[in-house]
């Protein structure tokens, strides 16, 4: 009780003490505030994270695929060329942002390697009045799986956002090939990265886990990343190689790439190329690995 009555008269006899305690309790406050705000937004805005659409492009007017059947499948849109004399499909899952139409000068990256390709349109993207959602996504691969069933080889290709359906698919259905392009451990591992301060865990954010849908994947898996991505750390693709039980891994970090410029380079059109051929030429990918 003395101490405390002690101290009360060195505050009294010091109001610059005061003003400090007093100017360093709302600044706690105010950052407490602002701290708590910040969980509320993302939680109750996590799709505005997670999901970029482009409402405004019409899917059955997308010029890019004018090649191709625009198909609606039980919900699920996807632009598809069928080839008669393969078994084949290569599957394409994009990233958040615009829509799969944009993608439409990827088609040569993908093309060529005798399967027929898919280029899947999101739901609640391209004038889908629905909001995007992990569910919704979910069953678009589940669509997708359904519609290509019959085919014996299955090559399955994601880009940021689209790894984790890329994933997710390979979780739920027999895939030969998988390469995934700045990929990510899961989104609540990277928004952890991204964001160490704070209890994102707990936020109950929608979470595509994919180092748990591959954790029994067999197939061949090929990662590709940029150094300079700060979108996704490439320390996301590391973690998630390092996790992989299948024997058939590569991992690619190109030092000089960044989220948005991995196919303006030609190492990663290498890549690509030799991931998709026959594999008695699996060897050839040691030449482009990137410690």
């Amino acid at each position: 009780m003395g101490r405390k009555v002690e101290f009360l008269r060195t505050l009294h006899k010091n109001p610059t003490m005061i003003k400090l305690i007093v100017y360093a309790l709302r600044t706690f406050m105010i950052l407490l505030i602002l701290y708590l705000l910040f969980g509320i937004a993302m939680l109750s805005f996590q799709d505005k994270f997670l999901y970029h659409p482009d409402k405004n492009n019409n899917f059955y007017e997308c010029s890019g695929f004018d090649e191709y059947e625009k198909v609606d499948y039980n919900g699920t849109r996807f632009y598809y060329k069928h080839l008669d004399f393969s078994d084949s499909v290569l599957i394409y899952y994009s990233g958040n942002g615009g829509s799969a139409c944009d993608r439409s000068g990827l088609r040569n990256y993908y093309e060529g390697y005798q399967a027929s390709t898919l280029f899947v349109e999101y739901s609640g993207y391209s004038e889908d009045l629905r909001e995007p959602s992990i569910e919704l996504l979910q069953q678009d691969v589940h669509n997708i799986a359904g519609f290509i069933k019959n085919k014996t080889k299955v090559y399955v290709v994601g880009e940021s956002l689209g790894t984790g359906l890329a994933s997710y698919h390979a979780y739920h259905s027999h895939v030969d090939i998988l390469l995934l392009l700045a990929p990510f451990y899961s989104t609540q591992d990277l928004g952890i990265e991204k964001f160490p301060y704070y209890p994102i865990s707990f936020l109950g954010i929608e979470n595509y886990d994919s180092t748990y849908w591959l954790e029994d994947y067999e197939g061949r898996i090929v990662l590709l990343h940029g150094e300079l991505d700060e979108n996704i750390p490439s320390t996301q693709s590391q973690k998630l190689f390092d996790s992989l039980n299948t024997k058939d891994k590569h991992l690619f970090i190109f030092p000089y790439a960044k989220h948005n410029d991995l196919y303006d380079h030609f190492d990663t059109q290498r890549v690509i190329r030799h991931t998709f051929l026959n594999r008695s030429y699996s060897n050839r990918l040691e030449e482009y690995r990137y410690e």
